[in-house]
């Protein structure tokens, strides 16, 4: 018998508490890159949590974000949608995604986000007020 501990079964993270783990250091390294307004970095960050998985709400919502502070509204469009497939009820990423949408000249499908926002809670005056600036 030693007297060292051995790692075994007990004493390692299992697999997908360590990956949580991991993602979530790279998520806060992203976040802290994007408020620097070190773009490329952040990207790169929010990049590597969307390889490991495709669907991390954080991450496709800050690179959304990303994508319209940097003058790219039509690739923020699916990063939005991924978001508000998951949480529709967010009213604050319907205007977003409305900017993103008008941004990347896709004026139908912004009208027709206005009908399905209002359908999860955007208020109509907001909605109407998004509307307008269409014409």
């Amino acid at each position: 018998m030693t007297a060292f501990t051995s790692f075994n079964d007990t004493t390692m993270p299992p697999p997908d508490a360590q990956q949580e783990r991991d993602i979530d250091l790279v998520m806060h390294a992203g976040i802290d890159h994007h408020r620097k307004q070190q773009y490329t970095d952040a990207a790169t960050l929010y990049g590597i949590v969307l390889d490991s998985d495709s669907d991390h709400l954080d991450a496709n919502y800050h690179l959304g974000v990303l994508h319209m502070q940097t003058g790219r509204p039509g690739q923020a469009v699916p990063h939005f949608e991924r978001v508000l497939g998951h949480t529709p009820y967010f009213a604050q990423l319907w205007v977003y995604y409305f900017h993103a949408l008008v941004g990347s000249n896709q004026l139908e499908a912004a009208k027709a986000s206005l009908v399905l926002a209002q359908e999860y809670g955007v208020p109509a005056e907001a909605a109407d007020a998004l509307r307008a600036q269409l014409s």
